[in-house]
């Protein structure tokens, strides 16, 4: 009789402990893929700097002849007048979903940590895109600027992962984040759960 209770406890752990790993398997399984791609408005209007300090901490700013290894920003972000938000959801063919200016209120808080010997930039920004009428996507993206201070050569590498709510829908994303001319910062990639 023990024996018989002990193995039908031991069962139903086996089963409690596998239930989350199956439900991780199964999430996003039977969903479509579509691609998306974000642009982040060229217009920044009028942005909130952040906290500014440079390493080493006494190290005065370049334009103030200083010679610091670095600038660090903290909590800066764009403003609430930037303008030139795009989204575009390609769900196939001709059919596609497009939101700008009118459609998106954007607001973003970053960071940002220019190493001047390296001559690169690392910067992580957490944004907050409002679809009117529709939902919202948070998204978070990574991305590194090389040869900063050569803006000839100037290139940027990065990805982005997001998650949010359209017509009631959940959706998750993520994707390659970078900035480029003439759009500036971008985010493309796939979305699962978008409304079809």
């Amino acid at each position: 009789m023990n024996r018989k209770i002990l193995l039908t406890v031991l069962a139903l752990a086996v089963v409690m402990l596998a239930t989350p790993y199956i439900g991780m398997v199964q999430a996003g399984k039977g969903q479509e893929r579509l691609s998306i791609t974000m642009i982040v408005g060229g217009s920044v209007g009028e942005a909130d700097p952040g906290r500014v300090w440079f390493s080493p901490t006494n190290a005065l700013p370049p334009e103030l002849g200083g010679d610091p290894n670095s600038v660090h920003i903290r909590d800066a972000g764009w403003g609430d007048d930037s303008t030139g938000f795009l989204i575009v959801v390609d769900e196939g063919g001709a059919s596609e979903e497009t939101f700008d200016d009118e459609d998106i209120t954007y607001t973003c808080s970053y960071d940002i940590n220019l190493f001047y010997d390296r001559g690169d930039l690392t910067i992580k920004v957490n944004e907050m895109w409002e679809i009117e009428g529709r939902g919202y996507i948070e998204t978070r993206a990574v991305e590194v600027l090389y040869n900063v201070l050569n803006p000839a050569e100037l290139y940027t590498k990065g990805t982005f992962v997001g998650h949010g709510e359209i017509d009631g829908y959940k959706v998750k994303l993520s994707g390659e984040a970078g900035t480029g001319p003439p759009t500036g910062p971008f985010r493309i990639g796939t979305v699962m759960g978008w409304p079809t």
